[in-house]
């Protein structure tokens, strides 16, 4: 750009935007993926412990999960499957599916299905108390949101109010 242009001002804005506009593409990727895993988990979640109820194992629930489901938790789980098809033990394989996710819901069902694994008990009945549970956790989580918006309104109309009142006088000051 600075070849092209010889503005050496205008070539570091270009820079700064190329470097930029890539990580805030890629970080609104990435939550807008996270948004959408949490939107499916508690719907994949039901899927396992409903399969799991109608005699299916664990590895069969997932395996309906990723032929019923769509989008990224099918993707996740897809992968998950291959990872045990190639040889990694289950553990493994679902602490890896937690560290690729990074979502506390899901890390609360990885959970319940290892201490299952070791312990024994009814794998469908834990699944549907974490999924009332995650649902309550997203109906608190909306509930605050909307009591919490008219203060964070506030606080951007304040934080804001200083830079405009000033570039209003600035900009009366070069008009007069």
């Amino acid at each position: 750009t600075f070849l092209l242009s010889a503005s050496f001002l205008f070539a570091m804005a270009m820079w700064i935007i190329g470097w930029l506009i890539p990580s805030m593409f890629l970080n609104s990727k990435i939550k807008k993926r996270i948004k959408l895993l949490n939107e499916q988990l508690g719907e994949a979640i039901v899927l396992i412990s409903n399969s799991i109820k109608s005699g299916y194992s664990f590895f069969q629930a997932v395996d309906v999960v990723t032929k019923e489901m769509t989008g990224p938790i099918s993707e996740e789980f897809a992968l998950l499957q291959k990872e045990i098809n190639l040889g990694l033990t289950t553990e493994k394989a679902l602490e890896n599916l937690v560290s690729r996710v990074k979502n506390d819901n899901l890390e609360l069902v990885v959970t319940a299905v290892m201490i299952q694994r070791q312990v024994g008990g009814n794998l469908a009945e834990v699944l549907d108390n974490i999924y009332s549970t995650i649902r309550e956790r997203v109906k608190i989580k909306g509930e605050i949101k909307t009591i919490t918006a008219q203060g964070r309104m506030s606080g951007l109309v304040i934080s804001l109010l200083p830079p405009g009142l000033g570039g209003g006088l600035r900009t009366l000051r070069i008009l007069r």
